[in-house]
């Protein structure tokens, strides 16, 4: 019984580092994609002038 407690803390422990790490990937994706963004933005303003 003890040991099977034991094996669920941990499997918690590793979903709950998984998520963060999860969380982080999103953070940098969106960070990534709202520059792709920004520079879209001044190309298309570069291309006006």
């Amino acid at each position: 019984m003890l040991k099977s407690l034991n094996m669920f803390q941990f499997l918690i422990g590793r979903l709950k580092s998984n998520i963060f790490v999860i969380r982080y990937f999103i953070f940098r994706f969106q960070f990534l994609i709202g520059r792709l963004k920004s520079i879209e933005k001044e190309l298309t303003k570069a291309a006006y002038i």
